[in-house]
Protein backbone atom coordinates (compact mmCIF):
# COMPACT_ATOMS: atom_id res chain seq x y z
CA UNK A 1 0.00 0.00 0.00
CA UNK A 2 1.87 3.13 -1.21
CA UNK A 3 -0.08 5.48 1.08
CA UNK A 4 0.79 3.49 4.16
CA UNK A 5 4.39 3.25 3.02
CA UNK A 6 4.52 7.03 2.57
CA UNK A 7 3.21 7.52 6.11
CA UNK A 8 5.97 5.36 7.60
CA UNK A 9 8.61 6.81 5.32
CA UNK A 10 7.60 10.31 6.40
CA UNK A 11 8.21 9.40 10.04
CA UNK A 12 11.59 7.85 9.24
CA UNK A 13 12.50 10.85 7.07
CA UNK A 14 11.88 13.20 9.97
CA UNK A 15 14.31 11.08 11.98
CA UNK A 16 16.97 11.80 9.31
CA UNK A 17 16.92 8.34 7.73
CA UNK A 18 18.54 8.90 4.34
CA UNK A 19 17.08 5.72 2.82
CA UNK A 20 13.55 6.79 3.78
CA UNK A 21 14.18 10.31 2.47
CA UNK A 22 15.33 8.94 -0.88
CA UNK A 23 12.44 6.48 -1.24
CA UNK A 24 9.84 9.05 -0.17
CA UNK A 25 11.33 11.56 -2.60
CA UNK A 26 10.73 9.05 -5.37
CA UNK A 27 7.12 8.69 -4.28
CA UNK A 28 6.65 12.46 -4.40
CA UNK A 29 8.33 12.61 -7.79
CA UNK A 30 6.00 9.96 -9.22
CA UNK A 31 2.88 10.76 -7.18
CA UNK A 32 2.90 7.22 -5.81
CA UNK A 33 0.76 7.14 -2.66
CA UNK A 34 1.10 10.90 -2.22
CA UNK A 35 0.17 13.93 -4.27
CA UNK A 36 2.88 14.60 -6.83
CA UNK A 37 5.10 17.35 -5.46
CA UNK A 38 8.34 18.14 -7.26
CA UNK A 39 9.47 20.63 -4.59
CA UNK A 40 9.06 18.03 -1.83
CA UNK A 41 10.88 15.43 -3.93
CA UNK A 42 13.76 17.82 -4.57
CA UNK A 43 14.02 18.80 -0.89
CA UNK A 44 14.05 15.17 0.25
CA UNK A 45 16.63 14.12 -2.34
CA UNK A 46 18.82 17.03 -1.23
CA UNK A 47 18.50 16.02 2.43
CA UNK A 48 19.31 12.40 1.62
CA UNK A 49 22.31 13.45 -0.46
CA UNK A 50 23.75 15.44 2.45
CA UNK A 51 22.50 13.31 5.31
CA UNK A 52 24.36 10.03 5.23
CA UNK A 53 27.97 10.06 6.31
CA UNK A 54 27.90 6.36 7.31
CA UNK A 55 26.58 4.77 4.12
CA UNK A 56 27.74 6.49 0.96
CA UNK A 57 25.33 4.40 -1.14
CA UNK A 58 22.23 6.34 -0.10
CA UNK A 59 23.98 9.65 -0.59
CA UNK A 60 25.27 8.58 -4.00
CA UNK A 61 21.84 7.35 -5.14
CA UNK A 62 20.19 10.57 -3.96
CA UNK A 63 22.82 12.61 -5.81
CA UNK A 64 22.18 10.60 -8.97
CA UNK A 65 18.44 11.22 -8.65
CA UNK A 66 19.08 14.95 -8.23
CA UNK A 67 21.23 14.94 -11.34
CA UNK A 68 18.45 13.31 -13.33
CA UNK A 69 15.92 15.84 -12.03
CA UNK A 70 18.16 18.77 -12.94
CA UNK A 71 18.91 17.23 -16.34
CA UNK A 72 15.18 16.81 -17.03
CA UNK A 73 14.56 20.41 -15.98
CA UNK A 74 12.00 19.51 -13.35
Amino acid sequence: NPREAARWLEMASRADNAWAQRVLAGQYLEGDGVLQDFAAALALYEKAARNNPIDDRESREAQQALGKIYEAGI
